[in-house]
Parts: C-alpha cells; sequence; structure tokens
C-alpha cells in the first residue's frame, strides 16, 4: 500500500525520527517491560528495575499531565481538532519533572469526535482525545507518519500502520501488536494521566 500521496509528515516536530531498537539501553527495554507489569516470569525483577530510573525516565505515571513537545504547553482539549494529524507529546509529573529523558517516553496526542471512536478506545480517551505512545511496537521506531485520508498512523521504517479510533489497532505491516495507549482524565483544564498505558511499550525486534 502506497502511502507517498496522502502521508502528512508535518505532525509533531516535522523531523521523522527513526530509531532502532537495537540503540536503545538496557534502561529503555526494562521501562517498557515493566510499564505494562512486565514479562511473566521476570515481571518482579524488571518492575524493580523501573523503580531505580530516574524520575525523568520512567513512563508516564498516574498524576502527571500531557505536555506539547513542540513547545512544552500542558495539553487541553482546545489544542487538538478533531480528525487532524496528532502532537507530539510528553508527560509531565505534577512537580514539574517532564519525563523525556527516556526515547520510549515520547507520545502522540489526537482527537476524534467520539462517534469515530471504538467503545474500547473511549473508555480510555477524555472528551474525544487519546494519548498513545509513539513507539512502533515492531521494531521501536517513532511512529511519525500520518495518512490524511484514512486517519490512520504510519511508522517510517517499515510500513506498519495503526488505528488510533481503535485503541491503537494494527491494520497493516509487521507489527503483530497495538500502540500501547494511555488512560486520561482533564483536570484544572489540563489532560491528566489517569491510568498507565494498556500494554507493553517498546518494539519486540532488533535490527
Amino acid at each position: 500500500m502506497s502511502s507517498e500521496k496522502t502521508n502528512d509528515k508535518e505532525f509533531g516536530e516535522g523531523q521523522p525520527i527513526c530509531r532502532l531498537a537495537a540503540n536503545f539501553g538496557r534502561r529503555a527495554v526494562l521501562q517498557g517491560m515493566a510499564a505494562a507489569g512486565g514479562i511473566a516470569m521476570a515481571g518482579q525483577a524488571f518492575a524493580q528495575a523501573a523503580d531505580d530510573l530516574p524520575a525523568d525516565e520512567l513512563p508516564p505515571q498516574v498524576g502527571d499531565f500531557i505536555t506539547i513537545r513542540e513547545d512544552g504547553r500542558p495539553l487541553e482539549v482546545k489544542d487538538l481538532r478533531p480528525g487532524v494529524s496528532p502532537k507530539t507529546a510528553y508527560a509531565v509529573s505534577p512537580d514539574g519533572l517532564i519525563r523525556n529523558g527516556e526515547f520510549m517516553n515520547t507520545l502522540l496526542a489526537i482527537k476524534f469526535n467520539d462517534a469515530d471512536l471504538t467503545d474500547e478506545a473511549k473508555t480510555r480517551a477524555v472528551e474525544g482525545v487519546l494519548v498513545y505512545s509513539a513507539i512502533c511496537t515492531h521494531a521501536g521506531c517513532e511512529v511519525t507518519g500520518w495518512l490524511r485520508e484514512e486517519k490512520t498512523l504510519e511508522c517510517p521504517c517499515h510500513g506498519s500502520h495503526f488505528d488510533p479510533k481503535n485503541n491503537g489497532a494494527v491494520l497493516f505491516g509487521p507489527a503483530g501488536r497495538k500502540l500501547p495507549q494511555l488512560g486520561l482524565e482533564i483536570k484544572d483544564g489540563k489532560i491528566i494521566v489517569a491510568s498507565v498505558f494498556d500494554s507493553r511499550i517498546g518494539g519486540d525486534e532488533t535490527m
């Protein structure tokens, strides 16, 4: 499937970033596993390792607010238009620490009309706003492509497509898992993390 004619590479800061899972540090791998509770046999060890990470390398925590990467402003519902390309974002702790010390903490914030969302996506959205991990679940590249007509996300490395209207489901390509989604709520006008990622962040394969 060709996406050249409709692919919009201008969301976020406008420059596609391709970092492969092979370049991730041990901390990043541990962090990703711990974010979803780890794998069965080693989950506790991974969670302990995540506890040892600097606060800015931790994945988004409950109570964090979402901030726009481009200008550092706290994200509000009014900052997004339904069905328009996402904004790249980070989580920020309540005391103002930006959790941008780890590549895998990069987020995508997007908005749709409620009628366009599946029930599963709605349960973690707030007023049509959804926030996903920006890291492809295939090989760990940053998802930077936006297909305007289909309103779907595309990873530039191997062409996986994801549906942000349907809980980040895989539509096409080699990715074997959906994009992890955060649960959200609104407090004092800010978009707040209400629940952690619903699945493991990071890629499944190394390059």
